[in-house]
């Protein structure tokens, strides 16, 4: 079989019928990514709350680890106190029963703490002298507790 010999126009011919995309093909892919994002749409909303629940209760574990630093630091009394289900304060005192407000914060949308009036108080040297544990959830109704040992150990759970 002999080759014919390409002609010049020839190939340009050829590299610009196969340029773009046609109408059909742009509407084909275009809804199979609109498919595809349905399908992950309750995927990214689940993964956003379960990382603001992370989020918030790592939050309040180190607000609570640093309060028991200002106390030993400073030599002072210091405690974490929920204001409400989305608020909490950290107040500092030098005698345990007069307090002043140092720090408000609220937790990350979608998350809610329970017990409302729970707080963490240490003294001069660390140690807790109220002890609770903060529960947070999520709008799926998940739940991870913050958790102060007597000695001031914070775990996330």
């Amino acid at each position: 079989m002999a080759r014919k010999p390409h002609q010049r126009g020839d190939h340009l011919t050829r590299q610009n019928s196969q340029r773009g995309f046609s109408l059909v093909q742009l509407i084909i892919t275009l809804q199979l990514a609109g498919i595809a994002a349905l399908i992950a749409a309750p995927s990214v909303r689940t993964f956003s709350a379960q990382y603001q629940l992370s989020s918030a209760s790592n939050q309040l574990g180190f607000d609570i680890v640093r309060a028991r630093m200002q106390a030993v630091g400073q030599n002072q009394f210091v405690r974490i106190r929920m204001l409400s289900g989305v608020q909490y304060v950290r107040e500092t005192s030098t005698d345990g029963s007069t307090w002043s407000n140092q720090v408000t914060k609220n937790l990350p949308s979608g998350v809610t703490a329970t017990p409302t009036s729970a707080q963490v108080q240490f003294d001069k040297r660390g140690f807790t002298t109220v002890n609770n544990s903060v529960t947070l959830s999520n709008s799926l109704g998940r739940v991870k507790t913050v958790a102060t040992s007597i000695i001031g150990r914070v775990t996330v759970a």
